[in-house]
């Protein structure tokens, strides 16, 4: 019996494909939730990628702080995290394929993930506080995706 050739054939992998639609649903999920607090309700992607536009073109500016350290930190994560979840489904032999691309990724989005923690700490009167969990969440299953993933070679036979 021949398998699909894309599908991966281990269960390792497809257990990291389903992480990886966990992450995929968390991204969707806290650009689409809406912030409460405003004069009229603001989606929080948008308003959350206007922010995050704006502290990577004042990169170059000072910071005054850890906190505004943190900022521009996540301010560059972000679009990595966009794009790492969007791509871990369709492009899931790559990341099999390099252990080191994968490693990597998964570390960026672990400072990401420590990051939103911290910031949960210690902002925990914030309207944000429950996009800030889901976002906390997407960085936490993008990386787990990354690191579930295992070599899979086209020769062996059907993994268990």
């Amino acid at each position: 019996m021949h398998s699909n050739g894309w599908f991966p054939r281990s269960t390792r992998n497809r257990l990291a494909m389903l992480v990886g639609l966990t992450a995929l649903i968390s991204l969707i999920t806290w650009n689409l939730m809406p912030v409460y607090g405003f004069i009229d309700y603001f989606p929080f992607g948008r308003l959350l990628w206007g922010e995050c536009i704006e502290e990577t073109l004042s990169i170059h500016q000072a910071m005054n702080g850890l906190g505004d350290t943190f900022k521009k930190i996540v301010s560059i994560l972000l679009p990595l995290l966009l794009l790492l979840t969007v791509a871990i489904i369709p492009a899931w032999k790559i990341w099999q394929s390099s252990g080191l691309l994968r490693n990597i990724a998964a570390i960026l989005m672990l400072i990401g993930f420590i990051i939103c923690i911290v910031y949960m700490v210690f902002y925990q009167d914030s309207i944000y506080l429950h996009q800030v969990r889901f976002v906390t969440v997407n960085f936490l299953t993008t990386a787990l995706a990354l690191l579930i993933f295992k070599n899979e070679s086209p020769d062996a036979p059907h993994a268990i």
